[in-house]
């Protein structure tokens, strides 16, 4: 209660969402918030995790919620300022926000005081558009809480940047050139690397360690040896019905003016399978070129990427490649490309690292 934020860094199965709920009732109960619960999750997370969280518990009955995913600008705003209980919304929404509460009377008229980034490694990155936009609205809430069941998959680098959204820069400092020069030096490959000291870990935690709760999975949890998780792709209707026409019809228009006519039932099985993971191979063989169609596989990957916080991904097309490659870096993550052309010990070393 007398803490700006906490960060409930909980392995997967622990009790997040349940924790966080209970966590906002006492805070409203006490009087320590009295506006409502922001909550800033990935797309899949707030259409799915939350709501079917939320039905399996009778304690939460009485709050009343608004969801902002997959809604237009206009309905996200009346959503918004319905004063529900609960809001959900976006990690990408986060630069809409600010365009609604950008100067200091607006962000007074903002109607929830606590926040919950959920999954918080989408805010790791110092300089994204997403980052810049909480750290400006962060002075808004009473009370802030990160959730992450992987909070620093690329280092301790990743950590600067949430703990700024959760205290305003108390535990590791205002500005991240600062703390780069503190904890580390520039090294690696012509000197763009950023490497922390042998010593850093264990000086952040100390700094970290009362704003947070740690709690492994395989500390507390009877865990078998794999799960398997069938998370499903859903189209909008407009992306649906372009699937139909080719599965159907054997041809597609494209946006750009071209088409595709698959020349058997051969290729257009092979065209459906590309259309599912965003694109299409289209002219000859030796100057194919790739149609993007939709980025909706890709946006899921990215989500579960963030909320794994590792991963090995496996893709058939090299366009696929290509795409997942460039949307991952582009979101912090540290990228390795293991195909037929690597070699073994090579292969060998970036599984290792």
């Amino acid at each position: 209660e007398q803490l700006e934020g906490v960060a409930l860094f909980l392995g997967l199965g622990l009790g997040k969402t349940i924790a966080t709920l209970m966590i906002y009732q006492e805070l409203k109960r006490r009087k320590a918030v009295k506006k409502g619960l922001l909550i800033l999750a990935p797309k899949r997370v707030c259409e799915i995790t939350w709501p079917d969280e939320v039905e399996k518990w009778t304690n939460f009955k009485d709050l009343s919620w608004v969801n902002l995913a997959g809604k237009t600008p206009a309905k996200r705003k009346e959503l918004l300022m319905s004063k529900a209980d609960v809001c959900l919304s976006t990690v990408d929404s986060t630069t809409w926000l600010l365009s609604m509460f950008n100067t200091t009377n607006k962000l007074k008229s903002l109607p929830y005081d606590m926040l919950v980034c959920d999954e918080s490694t989408a805010f790791k990155t110092w300089g994204s558009g997403r980052t810049k936009a909480l750290r400006k609205l962060q002075s808004a809430f009473r009370k802030t809480l990160l959730l992450s069941a992987t909070p620093r998959a690329n280092g301790v680098l990743d950590l600067f940047a949430q703990f700024f959204v959760l205290n305003g820069g108390k535990s590791l400092g205002k500005t991240i050139s600062a703390f780069k020069n503190k904890y580390g030096y520039t090294g690696g490959y012509k000197g763009y690397d950023w490497i922390p000291h042998g010593w850093a870990d264990d000086a952040v935690n100390e700094l970290i360690a009362p704003y947070t709760i740690r709690m492994d999975s395989i500390d507390h949890l009877d865990l078998p040896s794999m799960t398997f998780n069938n998370i499903y792709c859903e189209f909008d209707s407009a992306t649906r019905k372009k699937y139909k026409q080719l599965e159907d019809e054997m041809w597609l228009e494209f946006e750009s003016g071209g088409e595709l006519i698959p020349l058997n039932a051969g290729v257009r099985y092979q065209s459906c399978k590309q259309f599912t993971g965003g694109g299409v191979y289209v002219g000859p063989k030796d100057d194919r070129q790739v149609e993007r169609l939709h980025d909706e596989k890709l946006n899921l990957l990215s989500d579960t990427v963030e909320e794994c916080g590792s991963a090995f991904v496996a893709y058939q097309y090299q366009w696929e490649h290509d795409v997942i490659q460039e949307r991952l870096i582009k979101a912090g993550h540290r990228v390795a490309s293991l195909n037929g052309n690597t070699k073994a010990g090579e292969a060998g070393k970036i599984v290792a690292r």
